[in-house]
């Protein structure tokens, strides 16, 4: 007597995952629909993805009329998603918030037409009778808080400067700034930088 065998080539099934301690639930998202399984976030009760929370603040910054950020009724502080907002937008955020406690007729703007950051509160002519020059923490151009013009040193102000400075010697008494050039003096014993403009430099390499 024959006896046929038949023999099967598929391979058996993988075993099903172990669950993993970390993992969590499918969950949809409120804004977007989007069924995830990463961790979610939630505003007033409402599971919310990181993206849709980002735009919803970037937004804010875009639209005037959706400032100050919000979800329906609820105002939202972006100090409350500092795990979920990114460092550059927390930034621009904050700048945002000192820019709107200024009112809109007094405020002051970086003359880079590239740039446009906020500067701060315009200068009154009865505060005194120099010239405010302040530094952009973005570009590094100087502009004027009183006339609003970007600000230039003049031939007297830059001998002045020179004047203060002759005898010293560059990396060690003092160092220019690699962004926007103003001479830091080392105020301490750490050689790390941190300039008005916002740039950080080594002040014995520059």
């Amino acid at each position: 007597m024959n006896i046929t065998t038949t023999t099967n080539n598929q391979p058996p099934p993988p075993p099903p995952p172990i669950p993993s301690s970390s993992s969590h639930p499918p969950w949809t998202c409120s804004v977007c629909t989007s069924e995830l399984l990463s961790p979610p976030h939630s505003i007033s009760h409402n599971l919310i993805c990181k993206p849709c929370i980002t735009r919803l603040f970037e937004l804010a910054l875009i639209d005037e009329t959706a400032w100050p950020p919000r979800w329906g009724a609820l105002l939202l502080h972006h100090g409350e998603f500092r795990d979920v907002l990114d460092a550059d937008l927390l930034m621009r955020l904050d700048e945002r918030v000192r820019e709107r406690r200024c009112p809109v007729a007094e405020r002051v703007y970086c003359r880079q037409q590239q740039c446009g950051a906020f500067l701060g509160r315009r200068w009154g002519v009865d505060e005194d009778d120099e010239s405010k020059c302040e530094w952009c923490g973005r570009c590094g151009l100087c502009t004027c808080l009183r006339c609003l013009r970007r600000f230039e040193f003049d031939d007297a102000a830059k001998r002045q400067v020179d004047a203060a400075f002759q005898g010293l010697h560059r990396g060690r008494d003092y160092q220019d700034c690699p962004n926007c050039r103003q001479r830091v003096q080392l105020a301490d014993g750490c050689n790390h930088i941190t300039c008005t403009c916002g740039i950080q430099f080594c002040y014995l390499c520059g």
